[in-house]
Parts: structure tokens; sequence; C-alpha cells
């Protein structure tokens, strides 16, 4: 085979495969790829949600303001709600007040409030011009206490009488009884010692006198006729 013949059959060859070249290229299903027999699953992940961070405050002081500023300063907070009550038990508070003083509060200055849609603040307040109590549960006109009465004093205990107690019995007699001694008052008396009685004769230093017989009756020296002068009744 010649040379000039081998190169013509060269460049028909490569002019039949640029031809098939060139229709592949025009025809979708020879380019599309084949399809699968089984689909595939790709699966998909979410990404995680940043947390948001829980922002705790801390309950501020309301003590010695006014229930309007009390109620203005707190509603940043975002409490469930703000109420208001007397400070004092006998009174009445209005549940919107104007003008007062703020005396106590059910939430402590400085505690954490977490959670405020869920937190009543309840502030007790007073009426204008009136002082705060020391203490809640205290009444602004307290009654005065009931006077109590003494109880009666006690019966003295009614005296007792004494047991009888029979006087003892008198000894027995062991001997007989002396005799009655002469009257020792009797006066005057006769120069011997004894007792004038009545009818002896009587001295005349005597006469005109009285005095006590031997028996204890009264004597008189008188005159008498027949002997000069005698003791008498």
């Amino acid at each position: 085979m010649s040379m000039p013949h081998i190169k013509r059959r060269y460049r028909g060859a490569l002019t039949v495969i640029a031809a098939v070249l060139a229709l592949s290229a025009c025809d979708p299903a020879a380019t599309a790829p084949a399809p699968s027999s089984s689909p595939s699953i790709t699966a998909s992940v979410s990404p995680t949600p940043t947390p948001t961070p829980t922002v705790v405050q801390k309950m501020p002081n309301m003590v010695g303001r006014a229930p309007d500023q009390a109620k203005l300063l707190l509603n940043p907070y975002g409490f469930k709600s703000v109420e208001f009550q007397s400070a004092y038990t006998d009174v009445t508070i209005h549940p919107d007040p104007i003008g007062g003083t703020v005396c106590f509060q059910n939430i402590d200055e400085g505690r954490e409030i977490p959670a405020q849609e869920t937190i009543t603040v309840v502030l007790h307040i007073t009426e204008p011009r009136t002082t705060c109590p020391t203490a809640l549960g205290t009444e602004l006109h307290p009654k005065p206490a009931p006077e109590t009465t003494p109880p009666p004093a006690a019966a003295p205990p009614a005296p007792t009488k004494p047991a009888y107690t029979p006087p003892a019995p008198k000894p027995p007699r062991t001997s007989a009884p002396a005799p009655d001694p002469e009257p020792a008052g009797c006066y005057p008396k006769s120069n011997a010692g004894n007792c004038y009685n009545a009818g002896q004769i009587c001295r005349k230093a005597d006469v005109g006198t009285s005095g006590i017989a031997g028996n204890g009756r009264r004597i008189h020296c008188r005159h008498d006729d027949s002997v000069g002068q005698r003791w008498g009744y």
C-alpha cells in the first residue's frame, strides 16, 4: 500500500470520529447520566440555636417614696402587678392612691427577681401627713385597754372557839380546916393589945370615938352612968 493511500484512509477515520462527537454533543439523552436504581437520601442537619441568657435583676428600695413614683420606677421591671395596701390595720387605702408614703415592701431590697412576670409587688403605704408605723400589724388609733376590776379580797377566816377545858379538880382535904383567925383590923385595942367588943368599958380618952370590935362590927365609946363610959353599937 502506498503512502498517499494510507493518509487518505486516516483522514477519513478522523472525519467520522468528529461527526460522531458532534452528534453526541447535540443529543441531551446522550449526555444525561443513567438513572439510579434506588433514590439517595441526603440528611440535613439544623444548626443548634444559641440560648438567650436570662437577665437577673435585683429588687430596688421603694421605702420612703410616694406611691405614684414607686409604681413608675417599677414599671420597667415587668412585674405581674404592683398593689398598694395600708401600713395600718385599721385604715383602708385606695387601690390607686395619689399621695402618701411607702413604709414596707413584700420583696426585700436587693433580692434577685429572675421571673418578674410571675411576681406581684405589694407596697404598704400611709395616707398623706401620716407617719409610718414601726412594724406591720399596728393600729393607727388603738382602742384603750378595758379597765380591770381587782378581785374582791378574801374574807378573813372565822375565829375559832377554843375547846373547853374543865378545871382541875380540887385536891381532897387531908386535915381539918384551920380556925378562922381573929379579925386583924380591930381598933382601938386595950392596953394589953386585945380587941374591944360591945359592952366593955372603954378608956376616957376614947370617949366620943368609934372603932371596930373584934367581931368586925363598928362600935362607939359613950358615957355610961353606971360605969362612966362603955363600948356599944
